[in-house]
């Protein structure tokens, strides 16, 4: 995630993505989806490094023509912010 701010997928197949590799603490990214399969973040209720964090272990779906912002953490976790 170090040459870009926004991820913008379309696609008509799944998407899903597990970990990001962030390129400084506190980077902000948006990921969009314009396509018609629906692009999943795979949550964990661990806070890890390079983990998508959601309390409760939950998945995030990014179905067409939404999108959704992360930040990331010192410790590397991204969280979902809108």
């Amino acid at each position: 995630a170090s040459d870009t701010d926004v991820f913008e997928f379309n696609s008509s197949k799944a998407i899903t993505i597990d970990t990001i590799i962030p390129a400084f603490p506190g980077q902000e990214i948006t990921i969009m989806n314009i396509g018609s399969g629906a692009v999943t973040l795979t949550g964990t209720s661990s806070p890890n490094a390079r983990s998508i964090y959601h309390a409760k272990g939950s998945n995030y779906t990014i179905n067409q023509h939404q999108a959704y912002k992360l930040v990331c953490s010192q410790n590397q976790v991204w969280y979902v912010i809108s």
